[in-house]
């Protein structure tokens, strides 16, 4: 998620989607809850820059379960 970050501050939003949906993958194979809450999370919020509203919707919705 640092990575991925790093990349938002730059405005490199393709490339920190990326690296955050590497996150999530990584997480729910550890089995990390709260990685996995973070990454979604961080989905949604590029997702809301972007004008992605049904994504954001869907990716904040999954981060509070």
């Amino acid at each position: 998620m640092f990575l991925a970050s790093a990349c938002e501050r730059s405005r490199d939003w393709q490339r920190a989607g990326e690296l955050a949906a590497e996150a999530l993958a990584s997480y729910q194979a550890a089995g990390d809850p709260y990685g996995v809450a973070a990454a979604l999370a961080e989905l949604g919020w590029y997702d809301l820059v972007h004008g992605r509203l049904d994504e954001a919707e869907e990716h904040l919705g999954e981060a509070r379960l």
